[in-house]
């Protein structure tokens, strides 16, 4: 069959246009750009992370790319990465109030008061009518702890946004630091009837219920967000911290039996069980469960690596280094492993090689307390404690800043309201040689108002689990 001349001069046009758009660098970009997005509303976050990247890749100044990288590594909980990030956003593109706005929040989430108010301050002067900009200016006076005054700014947000629920629902947060039950639990409400849909605002509500003792009201209203949103996981691990908070431990088991069959394809959801048995100490249990998981999910890393955790926590050093091994295969930089590595090392009295081992993942995440904890620990092995680096967590209970690193990272991974310990005896012999605690990725996220810190001899101990509570990473 035989095609007429301007038909194939029109085909061969075509062919070249689209050859020229696939090498397009702004087509490109986009594309890459809006394939991201959809993964991120797929909650497929390191899928969407290498596509914002690859669209970096082609051009590291595309501030959009930047920004929704940020952004999805907030919600990956890489706290550093999405700094980075923010920052870049916002040096490319000055009035991005809303980058602007997520890197305030961030540096007060890590303290940096100095930077964060230099933020705030560029806001207030840019966008003094924004909503947002006076909660961002609210959460740095709470960090202040000018508790009338962050008050008083959420008060204006609202006055700006009466249907921003998240202003009333930070109000209701500073209500119960501030000893005002009544009025916390009306912003908690308000919250609520402002947005019911909120799956946030629901569960607050339940977790405040249940901190004062009203467990009735607080199982109504947790089994309510369950109905809201079916898929969603939060709701079932707020009910079985509620359940076990009242000392229903087999039918919170039960629940979570439920919860693992109604969650076959979800990790979240079928580490549930798994994690309320580490978490009420049944170490047995958990390794049980955890072999089970890893059986029926071998490519599920989260899963992989719990499990680890737990071979070392029961000497099974091999298994869990053979393990270790394999993720260390597929990504050779991955922290967690690392660490495990320098566990398993210093178990097996390798502590030269834990020391490197641990210094490695520090390069990766230099402010990781657990690998700071157990290169302390390897070095103390050694009887070295003079070459010791100053930022390593040397297991000495006398020293105060190695208390308030533990604690560092325990307020920002693991909350308490579980049974207390006896008190250790804080020796020599009592050195741990691991923290679970920080590492365990526990599925049960905490949604409780306010929560207090874990004392920290109760972080510490590897053999002393049973008062670890519920956590999500997150």
């Amino acid at each position: 069959m035989k095609f007429h001349p301007a038909i194939c001069l029109l085909l061969a046009g075509s062919l070249i246009a689209l050859a020229a758009c696939s090498r397009d660098p702004n087509v490109r970009k986009q594309k890459y750009l809006e394939s991201g997005k959809r993964y991120v509303g797929k909650n497929q976050y390191r899928e969407a992370a290498i596509q914002f990247g690859n669209a970096i890749q082609i051009d590291p100044r595309f501030a959009e790319a930047h920004y929704q990288l940020a952004q999805t590594l907030l919600k990956m909980q890489q706290w550093n990465p999405a700094y980075l990030e923010l920052e870049k956003t916002v040096s490319l593109e000055p009035q991005n109030y809303r980058a602007r706005i997520d890197l305030a929040n961030l540096l007060i989430t890590g303290r940096d008061v100095k930077q964060a108010q230099e933020q705030t301050d560029a806001l207030l002067k840019a966008q003094p009518n924004n909503a947002e900009v006076h909660a961002a200016v609210a959460n740095l006076l709470a960090a202040q702890e000018n508790l009338p005054a962050a008050m008083l700014e959420l008060q204006k947000s609202i006055a700006l946004d009466p249907n921003r629920w998240e202003s009333y629902l930070a109000l209701a947060f500073l209500q119960m630091r501030s000893n005002q039950p009544d009025a916390a639990e009306a912003s908690f409400k308000k919250a609520v009837a402002v947005s019911p849909q909120t799956l946030q605002a629901q569960l607050a509500l339940g977790a405040f219920y249940q901190s004062r003792s009203r467990f009735s009201e607080a199982e109504q209203q947790l089994r309510h967000a369950m109905e809201l949103d079916p898929g969603s996981t939060e709701p079932r691990a707020a009910i079985a911290r509620l359940l076990l908070s009242e000392g229903k431990k087999s039918e919170t088991e039960s629940f979570l039996k439920q919860s693992k069959k109604d969650f076959p394809d979800n990790s979240t959801g079928y580490r549930m069980l798994g994690d309320f048995y580490f978490a009420t100490g049944d170490l047995d249990a958990a390794t049980t469960e955890y072999g089970s998981l890893y059986h029926d999910h071998p490519k599920d890393v989260q899963v992989k690596k719990n499990y680890i955790q737990l071979l070392i926590l029961k000497s099974r050093l091999e298994e869990a280094r053979n393990l270790d091994d394999e993720i260390l295969k597929d990504s050779p930089t991955d922290t967690e492993a690392l660490i495990y590595r320098g566990q398993i090392q210093i178990r097996q009295g390798h502590p030269q090689n834990a020391i490197e081992t641990l210094q490695t993942a520090l390069k990766n995440d230099p402010d990781n307390a657990v690998a700071h904890h157990h290169l302390g620990a390897a070095y103390d092995l050694l009887g070295n404690l003079n070459g010791v680096p100053p930022s390593a967590c040397v297991p000495s209970w006398s020293r105060r800043s190695v208390r308030s690193r533990w604690l560092k990272c325990a307020r920002a991974t693991w909350t308490a309201w579980s049974r207390p310990l006896p008190k250790s005896s804080r020796s020599n012999r009592d050195r741990p040689t691991a923290m679970p605690c920080e590492r365990f990725r526990i599925s049960i996220a905490n949604n409780t108002p306010e929560p207090k810190p874990t004392p920290a001899r109760q972080l510490i101990s590897a053999r002393r689990i049973r008062s670890a509570t519920f956590n999500s990473e997150t």
